[in-house]
């Protein structure tokens, strides 16, 4: 974020000015600590760290990203709604907003690029992917990252949309399971992980054509460019230590993704946004 990298290039040249005053780096000394008051910097500045993506997470966003926030938010409190045609209003009005703060963005040139942890597993699953998918329709580039204790999937875009892709990964992970048990409830002879792998990349498919639909009604071809390439800039500037990809895909049960396709093509993201620190999400296998 811009202002993290700000208090780290204050501090930086703080020590070139501690240098050129003194003849040595005596690092943060009493003498450091008068440089950075005789320009106005505080403790951001003196304490400055180059950890990035800790530092980020500490910085609160900006009133027109909270505004927006907010307002996507009721919309998203109606898609809760009984009412199936109301429900669609609501989700299909949060798409516009979204795709306007990101248009006015691009003109602007006001928003730089985040990135953020917002699930983790032992190992990639077929839920992990269905949040996957999903998430690429939230104007975010989902991506793989691999370490010691699993897989993690992070997204990447600007700070407004890191936001709401982290509250989305959020909600996905309890809603497909939701999805899955209702599912058997009427369907008791679906079992085992194929027709569970099946039922969720269905629920992906099943939403990204509905979300494809409600796209071409809404959002112009012209504009549609415009979004992906800024997302594509912002991809290149964190790109370099990330990996896309995708599992390779295991055997498939039809009637079971059918299913699934179903019930993502009813699929809402309902609720408020939580406006708490963002953690990152633990799925199980």
């Amino acid at each position: 974020k811009q202002k993290v990298w700000k208090d780290i290039l204050r501090h930086e040249l703080a020590h070139f000015f501690q240098f050129m005053s003194t003849g040595t780096l005596s690092g943060h000394d009493q003498n450091f600590r008068e440089i950075c008051e005789s320009f106005g910097w505080g403790d951001s500045v003196f304490k400055a760290k180059s950890h990035l993506e800790t530092e980020n997470l500490k910085i609160e966003g900006d009133l027109k990203t909270e505004a927006l926030l907010s307002k996507v938010q009721k919309l998203l409190s109606l898609a809760d709604s009984s009412n199936s045609h109301e429900s669609e209003l609501a989700t299909i009005k949060a798409n516009q907003l979204i795709v306007k703060h990101n248009l006015q963005n691009i003109q602007n040139q006001s928003e730089e690029a985040c990135l953020l942890r917002v699930c983790e597993a032992a190992r990639n699953n077929s839920k992990l992917q269905a949040i996957y998918d999903i998430l690429t329709t939230f104007m975010v580039q989902p991506v793989f990252n691999h370490g010691k204790k699993g897989i993690y999937l992070e997204v990447i875009g600007s700070k407004t949309n890191v936001k709401i892709a982290d509250y989305v990964a959020s909600f996905l992970e309890d809603e497909l399971e939701q999805l899955w048990k209702k599912t058997r409830i009427t369907n008791s002879d679906l079992k085992g992980a194929k027709a569970r792998n099946s039922f969720f990349r269905g629920v992906a498919k099943g939403y990204l054509e509905k979300h494809k639909a409600i796209t071409l009604e809404t959002v112009s071809g012209k504009d549609l460019i415009l979004l992906n390439r800024q997302l594509q800039t912002q991809v290149n500037m964190v790109y370099g230590r990330l990996g896309t990809g995708r599992s390779s895909q295991s055997s498939t049960d039809t009637r079971s993704e059918n299913l699934g396709k179903k019930a993502g093509s009813l699929l809402n993201i309902r609720r408020g946004l939580n406006s708490s620190e963002s953690k990152t999400h633990l799925l199980g296998q």
